[in-house]
């Protein structure tokens, strides 16, 4: 028998994790993506330490919720949450570079591995079944797009 809240719970859970329904589209991540890059345009004037506190927020209801959606669904990292892909973008786009182009190639680099899910990436994929899991992979995948893109701008750009 379904508690007497099961449908509000999931709801409003679902409306968080989806962020307001982005996460129901086609190419729901790239689209998250891109409007975390848009939203993030306004953030950027804060300082880092207030970005840092967004990012990390976020990263601790995403993980609450992802863990209640699991709960109420039991659908371990299902396709509709996107929260996880602000918190990526948005920790590649905290970086000290003003110039678009290393911007975007930030971007791109962050979605290649979100999508790819290279080692150490897919282990905490397929091993913390938990909401911790479903934001901890684009964490990983943010910081491999930021370790890449350094050793892309020593070698080649510079």
């Amino acid at each position: 028998m379904l508690k007497k809240n099961f449908f509000r719970e999931l709801n409003l859970c679902y409306f968080l994790i989806t962020v307001f329904g982005i996460g129901i589209l086609p190419f729901s991540g790239t689209i998250a993506t891109i409007i975390a890059s848009l939203i993030w345009i306004f953030l950027c004037s804060i300082s880092f330490f207030e970005q840092s506190l967004i990012i990390l927020i976020l990263f601790l209801l995403g993980s609450f919720l992802s863990n209640q959606f699991f709960k109420i669904t039991k659908i371990h990292d299902h396709k509709n949450i996107v929260l996880d892909e602000f918190v990526g973008t948005w920790i590649v786009l905290t970086t000290l570079y003003e110039n678009i182009t290393e911007k975007f190639l930030l971007i791109f680099l962050f979605r290649f591995f979100d999508i790819l899910k290279p080692w150490p990436i897919n282990l905490v994929d397929k091993k913390v079944t938990n909401g911790f899991g479903v934001m901890l992979d684009d964490v990983l995948s943010a910081f491999l797009a930021k370790l890449i893109f350094h050793l892309i701008k020593l070698t080649i750009i510079d």
